[in-house]
């Protein structure tokens, strides 16, 4: 184990502190549509939904992006996206990689989304695709999501 992945750990305990709070009132679940076509849209559809937490039970910051974001995205994002996170990346026993929010698929076609709810979210919440995440950095990854404008068919 390095020095970074031993403190990674330490990292996702403080991230808890503002859930012990009560700060986080947004809970994310992630649909994985798989459809019975050829491609998406084709034939009927089966959701699979997960629970996306941080340190296994606490929920995720969920926060408007900000106009240095939408401009840095060089028009990828826009005043209805979100920023997600952070997230702690993968170390033993803990963390959020690639794959717990872009998941390996394979076989029939397949679409990913996001369902936040919460705050500002409406009553069936809002659905959200994603546009890209920043994992460049050592504990600290960032999802970015755009909204779908309401509940794809």
């Amino acid at each position: 184990m390095t020095f970074r992945t031993g403190l990674l750990g330490r990292v996702d305990r403080v991230r808890r502190i503002p859930q012990n709070l009560d700060l986080r009132q947004h809970t994310i679940d992630l649909v994985l549509r798989t459809w019975t076509g050829d491609v998406v849209g084709n034939g009927t559809h089966t959701d699979r939904i997960k629970r996306l937490y941080i340190n296994h039970d606490r929920n995720i910051r969920v926060r408007e992006t900000s106009s240095k974001d939408i401009i840095a995205s060089g028009g990828l994002l826009t005043e209805s996206s979100v920023k997600v996170g952070p997230f702690t990346p993968s170390y033993p026993g803990g963390g959020l990689d690639n794959p717990d929010f872009d998941p390996p698929v394979s076989g029939k076609p397949v679409e990913v989304f996001f369902v936040i709810k919460g705050l500002g979210m409406g009553k069936k919440g809002r659905w959200f695709k994603r546009v890209n995440d920043h994992s460049i950095q050592n504990f600290t990854t960032w999802l970015y999501l755009n909204t779908t404008g309401e509940q794809p068919k």
